[in-house]
């Protein structure tokens, strides 16, 4: 395989590079930041300056490859972001698709999207490729979108897409989850009120990192998923109870059982989250993460993806939270801020 990665300097685009680097594959990326991108990712990848909003630098770019990733490169999702400051990964897309068209040695383009374009089940049920997209935020309707223009560019003129929708996902590299982590390390290990309300039966999807890039390497490899969209996680949905357990186990810890109700975090979240949107900071916490942390139904299905190309992921949450958490004690090579990317979800 001969891949061009947008995307490649967030974290999921460096474990995708990676992962296609130890399978022999050959490796480009198109980067607004070629020095940065250069510094980020190994010699072996090819690096060339630009942006997928910006046409020539896709079509210079893609030349002479067979396989495309497009994935996600926006900021750190806020409510007080529009949607135009979305636009950008779909004026992407549409240049990709573009390229694609006039270059027949393209054989698969393979977007990233995420549980956000559907928003959560509506029925308890996990989500399946077929679910109704009705999502929440303005990140999920741009993510809907995307994926609507490019299953319509497909009937159209027979472009080669896949879309990967991924649940939550984390892993080394990224430093989004380090707070949330972080809360339950430091309840565990002072026995305090855990700050995460409810009573943590909710269920979630969660999905680490190398289950992703490695099931999106299989998808853009078979034959059998051209046209479709799959949904990535891994192996089931985890109750919250189950993730907050794992993270202390992660760190040695017994989990903490002790947390606040639910309507005053929500309360102080809004303050916090007022006084962010008008001195310019990052609330550590937003209505957002209160809703997110109490929402049931972020469950998806990868049983599509299992019937069409095998995906079978290769982590649980505490092989996968295990291996963050060791990145991250031993000083997590990437600095804060480098390369950040999407969660998934947004509520």
């Amino acid at each position: 395989m001969r891949a061009l990665i947008t995307g490649a300097t967030g974290f999921v685009g460096r474990s995708l590079v990676e992962d296609l680097l130890d399978r022999g594959h050959d490796v480009r990326v198109l980067a607004p930041d070629a020095r940065g991108a250069r510094a980020l990712l190994p010699e072996a990848v090819a690096v060339h300056p630009g942006a997928p909003a910006d046409e020539d630098s896709v079509r210079n770019a893609s030349s002479g490859v067979d396989t495309i990733f497009h994935l996600a490169e926006s900021e750190h999702p806020s409510s007080h972001r529009s949607y135009e400051s979305y636009s950008q990964n779909l004026l992407g897309t549409t240049n990709i698709l573009s390229a694609a068209e006039l270059d027949t040695r393209i054989s698969r383009i393979v977007i990233q999207s995420s549980i956000a374009a559907t928003g959560p089940s509506r029925d308890g049920l996990p989500l399946t490729e077929e679910s109704e997209l009705r999502p929440l935020t303005n990140y999920g309707r741009c993510q809907a979108n995307m994926e609507v223009a490019a299953l319509r560019h497909r009937a159209e003129t027979g472009s080669p897409v896949v879309i990967i929708r991924s649940a939550m996902t984390y892993g080394e590299g990224d430093r989004n989850w380090q707070p949330f982590f972080e809360l339950i390390e430091k309840s565990s290990r002072h026995g305090l009120p855990l700050l995460i309300p409810g009573r943590h039966r909710n269920l979630s999807d969660f999905c680490y990192v190398k289950n992703l890039t490695r099931g999106m390497i299989d998808a853009a490899q078979s034959e059998n998923t051209v046209g479709r969209t799959y949904f990535l996680s891994d192996a089931r949905p985890y109750t919250f109870q189950e993730i907050i357990d794992a993270v202390a186990g992660a760190y040695h810890l017994e989990p903490p059982r002790r947390s606040l109700p639910r309507a005053p975090l929500l309360g102080a979240s809004h303050v916090l989250d007022a006084l962010a949107g008008i001195f310019g900071f990052t609330s550590p916490l937003t209505p957002r993460d209160v809703r997110w942390m109490t929402t049931n139904y972020w469950i998806c299905s990868c049983g599509k993806a299992r019937t069409d190309f095998g995906y079978s992921p290769e982590f649980d949450l505490v092989a996968g939270l295990g291996r963050t958490v060791r990145w991250l004690e031993n000083g997590a090579a990437v600095p804060r801020g480098a390369g950040r990317e999407e969660s998934p979800v947004e509520e």
